[in-house]
């Protein structure tokens, strides 16, 4: 009899590697282009200690580690940025990209690269892997405690662990919206124009982005930037959130 795994809903054949499992759970992260450059950093931070490499690198490199990253690997997840890391220290699945004690574009540009790769071919796998029951099963879906995961980011900002709350704030508020627990209304016309004007401008700095190449975008390219600064922007309104109890008791109240 063919031994079946079950992972989130889906049956394989043949069970799954530690790196198909790794990178299944990797996957269903927060992506790059979603990011905020203070994100980046932490990120950068943590592939220095999985590299080996002693020094972080300086604001200036940080910024076109972030560039390189968001423009060549926008669909890429911060879970599968650092499991690739991971890989090339392990040097297994892939021939290891030396860092010769610093982290370049080069390096991470070629580390993504063979990421990719292997990346593809588990895809290939896992799909081969994949099989129907003979009997059906029904499937079970673990309800989202939106309450709880909210308490909890309170407690985290309260407790400065800020830019892990900041990660999955865009998908807070619109649930938020969804249930009717905020609306615009919450904020005043002042705070709206700051705000937005404060999320173009994060944008524009994270980016590195210049008048004229704003001016030259494409159709896809200001698709993508708009959706940036509403991301942006729906970070700085969970940051607020963050700091009124009236806020938080209100949304509360409705999850």
């Amino acid at each position: 009899m063919t031994q079946l795994v079950e992972y989130k809903g889906l049956n394989y054949k043949s069970g799954l590697t530690p790196n198909e499992r790794a990178y299944l759970e990797a996957k269903e992260q927060v992506r790059l282009c979603d990011i905020t450059l203070q994100m980046f950093k932490s990120l950068i931070a943590r592939t220095v200690v999985i590299s080996g490499i002693k020094q972080l690198p300086s604001s200036e490199e940080t910024q076109m580690l972030f560039t390189n990253a968001i423009h060549y690997y926008a669909y890429t997840t911060i879970g599968e940025y650092a499991l690739a890391f991971e890989m090339n220290a392990a040097g297994v699945e892939f021939p290891r990209v030396e860092n010769y004690g610093m982290i370049t574009i080069q390096f991470q540009s070629d580390v993504l690269k063979n990421y990719t790769n292997v990346r593809n071919q588990m895809n290939i796998a896992l799909e081969k892997k994949k099989t129907k029951m003979e009997t059906p099963i029904a499937e079970y879906n673990e309800p989202i405690n939106w309450k709880e995961m909210f308490t909890t980011d309170i407690q985290r900002w309260k407790d400065n662990q800020r830019t892990t709350v900041m990660i999955l704030a865009p998908n807070f508020i619109a649930k938020f919206y969804e249930l009717e627990a905020i609306n615009d209304d919450c904020w005043t016309d002042e705070q709206w124009k700051q705000w937005k004007f404060a999320a173009r401008f994060q944008v524009i700095e994270d980016l590195h982005l210049t008048k004229t190449r704003l001016e030259r975008m494409n159709k896809n390219e200001k698709i993508s930037f708009n959706q940036s600064v509403q991301k942006e922007l729906m970070r700085r309104l969970y940051a607020d959130i963050m700091d009124s109890t009236i806020l938080q008791q209100r949304i509360i109240e409705k999850l």
